[in-house]
């Protein structure tokens, strides 16, 4: 089955635009800037840009599998969501996984708030890593009915 990102980003394949984007606007906020005024020469720079990548990410076209109906023998099915933070933004990713195979499911990306500390950020990301893991151990336990969660995070504040 081909989906174009057109129509539908299940996957999150559009969230490095999109969070660029969301980037973009963040700036024009912290600018002042007017809604009829026109931009400064740098961020026009960034809005042409931007609209290159995006008009290059919507011709993403890409076959969607999930794991085979033959697995190996004894393996177990787990969703690992991996989070993650920056001072700019934050985002989950979801793989399900069952003895080597491996299938990307979903990722979720949010831009950072103002006066956030780093930490905040991280423990943000995590819950996001955990509504997305939530949401895809409720839909998937029917097919898979023994699968395990796994979270994973590089921040020693949101494992603590």
């Amino acid at each position: 089955m081909q989906i174009s990102s057109k129509i539908f980003d299940p996957l999150g394949l559009l969230s490095p635009v999109t969070v660029k984007a969301k980037l973009l606007i963040h700036e024009l906020w912290q600018n002042e800037l007017e809604w009829d005024e026109p931009l400064p020469s740098t961020l026009q720079s960034k809005w042409l840009n931007l609209a290159k990548e995006l008009r290059e990410a919507t011709n993403i076209c890409m076959t969607r599998r999930h794991l085979s109906q033959t697995p190996p023998p004894n393996s177990i099915t787990h969703i690992h969501v991996f989070v993650d933070a920056s001072p700019k933004a934050y985002r989950a990713v979801a793989y399900l996984t069952k003895g080597t195979q491996l299938c990307p499911m979903m990722a979720k990306s949010r831009i950072a708030p103002f006066k956030k500390t780093l930490p905040q950020l991280e423990l943000m990301a995590a819950v996001i890593g955990a509504r997305l893991a939530n949401f895809l151990s409720r839909t998937l336990s029917s097919r898979y009915p023994n699968l395990n969660v796994r979270l994973w995070s590089d921040s020693e504040i949101a494992l603590h």
